[in-house]
């Protein structure tokens, strides 16, 4: 009895093992795995679908899919496949892609390597039957892949994820899926979908719930003026890049070495502070949950005191050095840095309104504030404290140490000082949210502090003091 007990704990062990391992080797460190393809000009996303087909829900998806213009992968489980053949046929006149997610929906983990392989091979021939095309891309229930199943990585190009905004939830929130996708988003990610809630652990409502997600996230695509590209993914060429597919790196080649370096402090810096970035950690803006504690500041009619709930918004510097070290015209660069900087304030406004009704306003500090001023913020001098001592100082070494031409820059400044940057929440909202246009600041707006702060002063949009201005 004992012998039995030990040996049923040893094969347990052995088991638990494999698993980790197995774990560990390609769901952390994505090796043989894709998560994000690079490479594509653009900011190219690949949508992914798994689970179904289904008949009431995958023909609804196709719908919206096409009114949107975007193409898609979907990974099909072999006995609904069979179910609905004639979706698996639109699914490619329409342009989109198919890869197999196992005959049923068992993890990988549960079913001998040999049994698995087979029965994708069958399911691989069915649908090239049924469709015309060899499907060769793979997906495992749940992302669950074995160091056994090398006959897999042999006939197949495994894709895994690198956004998962959890749609298969009884408790998913449309919204808040649309943001959590928009929050991982990259050139390349590969978002991880359902079109069907029939699996174990689904709830059978949730792809509905998922719809109404993907198209608010289309409409908001649109409008904000994002220019992402969906695609299917590629069912040629190479299997994979070995491990490393799921990096944030985009051009780290171009950038010396020394600033890379800084680059991934800072992003350990965003990560420890949980800063959230507004669209992926290449886009323009993160933000960060925290209380006004500039001076109370009037801009438009709207105002922002001391102690309110706001945004703080913290730049990416990686996108604007990325720019300073790139070829080609330097006009052409500030332009496509102002049209990703209105996009990013346009996106922060509809950020504002769907999960952060609370915010007062948005605000940060910058020393860079006469680039941030034309679009819309109030320019404010800070108190001079030990605090914007340090910051001053920490803002001047960056500029040396990121900039090829720093020191000159600020040579001819005006000792860059750090300015508080302010926009209170009506004024955002008219700038840039869904209703309103991102028009030309008015000229000679002037910010004025309330009287509990210091009467009769006035600040223009430099942030020069323009004492009679009151009186």
């Amino acid at each position: 009895m004992r012998t039995a007990i030990g040996a049923a704990a040893l094969l347990l062990a052995l088991y638990a093992a494999y698993v980790g391992l197995s774990w560990t080797v390609f769901r952390i460190f994505g090796w043989k795995v894709l998560k994000r393809r690079r490479g594509e000009a653009g900011f190219p996303v690949y949508l992914t679908f798994d689970d179904g087909p289904h008949p009431v829900y995958t023909p609804r998806l196709l719908d919206l899919l096409k009114r949107y213009d975007a193409r898609a992968t979907f990974f099909v489980v072999g006995e609904a496949a069979r179910r609905h053949p004639e979706l698996l046929r639109r699914m490619i006149a329409e342009g989109h892609a198919i890869g197999l997610h196992n005959e049923r929906h068992v993890p990988n983990w549960l079913v001998p390597p040999w049994r698995t392989a087979r029965s994708l091979g069958r399911l691989q021939a069915e649908i090239e039957a049924i469709t015309g095309r060899r499907p060769v891309l793979y997906r495992p229930p749940w992302g669950l892949i074995g160091l056994a199943d090398g006959a897999v990585f042999r006939t197949f190009r495994v894709v895994l994820w690198s956004v998962m905004p959890r749609d298969w939830e009884r408790r998913s929130d449309p919204t808040a899926m649309k943001w959590r996708i928009f929050r991982r988003l990259t050139p390349g990610a590969i978002v991880l979908l359902h079109d069907s809630g029939e699996t174990f652990g689904a709830d059978p409502t949730a792809p509905e719930r998922m719809l109404a997600m993907l198209e608010d996230f289309f409409e908001t695509v649109r409008s904000v003026g994002l220019k992402i590209r969906f695609l299917p993914l590629p069912e040629e060429g190479p299997p994979v890049r070995p491990a490393g597919e799921a990096g944030t790196e985009k051009v780290g080649t171009t950038l010396p070495w020394r600033v890379r370096l800084y680059f991934a402090f800072e992003a350990l810096h965003h990560r420890l502070f949980r800063y959230r970035p507004l669209l992926g950690p290449d886009g323009f803006l993160y933000v960060e949950d925290r209380r006004y504690a500039g001076p109370p500041v009037t801009l438009e009619g709207e105002s922002l005191r001391p102690g309110e709930r706001g945004l703080n918004l913290h730049f990416n510097n990686r996108l604007l050095v990325e720019a300073l070290f790139a070829g080609g015209s330097e006009f052409r660069r500030m332009v496509r840095l102002k049209r990703e900087a209105e996009a990013a304030l346009r996106l922060l406004a509809r950020y504002a309104v769907e999960m952060r009704p609370e915010a007062r306003g948005v605000f940060g500090y910058s020393a860079l504030h006469r680039g941030i001023r034309p679009f819309g913020f109030a320019v404010v001098p800070m108190r001079p404290t030990p605090h914007l001592a340090l910051a001053g100082a920490y803002m001047r070494w960056l500029l040396r140490f990121l900039h090829p031409e720093g020191d000159k820059r600020l040579e001819a400044g005006d000792g860059f000082v750090p300015h508080w940057v302010v926009m209170p929440r009506a004024v955002l909202l008219r700038r840039y949210g869904p209703a309103g246009s991102s028009g030309a600041p008015r000229r000679n707006e002037s910010i004025r502090r309330t009287p509990s702060a210091a009467p009769n002063e006035t600040f223009n949009r430099e942030g020069a003091r323009a004492p009679n201005a009151d009186r």
